[in-house]
């Protein structure tokens, strides 16, 4: 696992470039990572070379966190495709149907190019309210770690996203959002959630201001569960979830989730 501190010290060379709109899109490597960056210099993803299928972050690696307690899971939802990282390490363990969403098409042929996209993900080019709000299908996972200019986009904080989310969810599924959140705004955001009446669990993290709100129409596995699940599932999955689950914070249970139409 990489810390944020190392990622500042990374060291490469540019082996692609391009102007999208008023960003840059920069690829880099060195002889272990593979990393790209936009319209800034903070590392938006990396892989390693070597195992392209390994996590190398915290976030990601946390947002994973569903296959613990979701061994039934199908049909998966990603909202920022990014460099692919999640849909390379999911198809390593299982053959998911993964439909990934990503706002700007340059990024999904630099995945392709780049960083070794799995060629069963459906890559589709479109940004993540459309999407939810048009598609008629459901999924048992969402999974969203999306950024407009290295910061979460407004959309992540308004009710309408939530609800979307909710009603496309299967009634056993789970959403995951990461999100970087100041403490106004995650007052603000548990605030709608609890509105929609959906059971809630927060992720928070040493190294970064992001946070992983987890949300099911059900309830959350506790702290007993997953440390349980992380053991049985530690080998199989060569992950463990031990800091994810001790950072993990299930709030009060709600009633179930009520359609908004």
């Amino acid at each position: 696992m990489l810390s944020a501190t190392q990622l500042l010290h990374l060291e490469g060379e540019s082996i692609f470039q391009q102007t999208l709109d008023t960003q840059v899109l920069r690829v880099f490597e060195n002889a272990q990572y593979r990393w790209f960056t936009l319209g800034g210099n903070a590392v938006q993803a990396i892989m390693a070379k070597a195992q392209p299928q390994t996590t190398l972050l915290a976030i990601p690696q946390a947002l994973m966190i569903f296959l613990l307690w979701q061994p039934k899971t199908s049909r998966i939802l990603n909202l920022g495709l990014g460099a692919g990282g999640l849909e390379r390490a999911l198809h390593h363990y299982h053959t998911f149907d993964i439909t990934a969403i990503e706002q700007q098409a340059e990024i999904i042929t630099m995945a392709k190019n780049y960083f070794n996209l799995p060629a069963r993900v459906a890559a589709i080019n479109d940004n993540a309210e459309s999407f939810l709000a048009h598609t008629k299908n459901t999924f048992d996972i969402i999974l969203s770690d999306i950024y407009q200019q290295e910061q979460s986009p407004s959309t992540l904080f308004e009710q309408a996203f939530y609800v979307n989310i909710a009603k496309k969810l299967t009634p056993t599924g789970c959403a995951l959002v990461s999100i970087n959140i100041n403490d106004q705004q995650l007052t603000s955001l548990l605030t709608i959630l609890r509105s929609l009446h959906l059971h809630v669990s927060l992720i928070d993290f040493n190294d970064y201001k992001n946070i992983i709100v987890v949300i099911s129409k059900l309830p959350l596995p506790d702290k007993i569960q997953l440390i349980r699940l992380n053991q049985q599932h530690i080998k199989s999955l060569n992950i463990d979830f031990s800091s994810a689950i001790e950072h993990m914070h299930t709030l009060p249970e709600v009633k179930p989730f009520i359609d908004q139409q």
